[in-house]
Formats: structure tokens, sequence, C-alpha cells
């Protein structure tokens, strides 16, 4: 029986491409017995950069997968992707057209733009802080307390947390909200 050749995944993004790798891991979960390799090219923000980036792809066994906010650039990706022959994917372009056709506003093609904060951030970060709280004083010791030094010159140390997931078997977690 041959092996396989592992299938390159190639990420094109013009910021750190992020978005494309939970993607790209998703993708890889449905082939099991498939080996892939992960290749990033991050910043790509010229037509040159697209060009560098899909020629180490061209005449391999390989799929392009991008996250391409400027219109011409994404132009230039599939373009040039047809012409390599790579196969590819687009994973903005619609995603945005799509957006901006229903809301009727166009988007801010900004690259690496981040959502802005809302109240679901807050209760998720809430969540931490008393999964946090719980799980620090789970055996009666506060392991966020710095301990005293010996000799009582110097700054105190923390203590090294030695509570465990076990915890929760024992008592499960009251929620804070």
């Amino acid at each position: 029986m041959t092996a396989k050749q592992p299938v390159e995944l190639h990420v094109i993004s013009d910021s750190t491409g992020e978005t494309a790798v939970r993607l790209v891991h998703a993708l890889e979960a449905q082939f099991p017995e498939q080996e892939f390799e992960e290749i990033r090219h991050p910043r790509v923000e010229t037509v040159d950069d697209l060009h560098l980036a899909l020629n180490r792809a061209k005449g391999r066994p390989a799929v392009i997968v991008y996250t391409l906010v400027h219109p011409e650039l994404r132009e230039a990706a599939r373009t040039l992707c047809r012409r390599y022959k790579l196969h590819y994917c687009d994973l903005l372009g619609h995603p945005i057209e799509a957006v901006a056709k229903v809301a009727g506003v166009a988007a801010k093609m900004t690259p690496g733009a981040r959502a802005p904060l809302d109240s679901s951030y807050f209760k998720r970060m809430a969540a931490i802080e008393f999964a946090v709280r719980s799980t620090t004083t789970a055996w009666g010791q506060d392991c966020t307390r710095p301990t005293s030094s010996s000799s009582g010159s110097r700054a105190p140390r923390r203590r090294r947390s030695r509570c465990t997931s076990a915890i929760w078997a024992t008592r499960p977690p009251t929620s804070p909200w």
C-alpha cells in the first residue's frame, strides 16, 4: 500500500490568518486519515506578495484558503489560482458581499479588524473569572494569595495552584448569572 501524500493547505491572509486557520482545523477534522501540511502566508498586502505565496503552491497537492478583505486582492487571488490550476476557497468575499447587500451599507474593508465587544464577551469573561475563583478556593486554599517569604526581605511569591478539575466531580459550580 502506498503512503498518502500530504495535502498542503495554504492559508493566505492580509492579516494574521487566524480566521482561515480555524476553518482549516475544522476541515482537517473531516479527513482523519489524511495528512495535511498547513502553510501560512500572513500579511499578504500586494499582488506581488500574492504571487510569492501562490508560486509556492503551484504544481503541488495544495488547496488555497484565503481571507483577503480588499476586492482587488481577492480578484487577483482568484485569477492567479485559476491560472496556476490551484483549488481555492475565498472565505470573506461572498459573506462580505451578502451582508452589504442585505444591510444596504458598504463594508469598511479594514484588514485585521476585530468585532466590537458586546454583552456576550463580558458574560464569557465573568464565567472565566468565576471558574478561576471556584478552582482556586476549591480545596480550602487561596491559590491567588501570595505566601510570605522565609527571609521577609524578598517580595512575596505566588503559590502554585494544586487545585484540579476533580472538584467538579464532587461539587458542581454555581453560576454567577
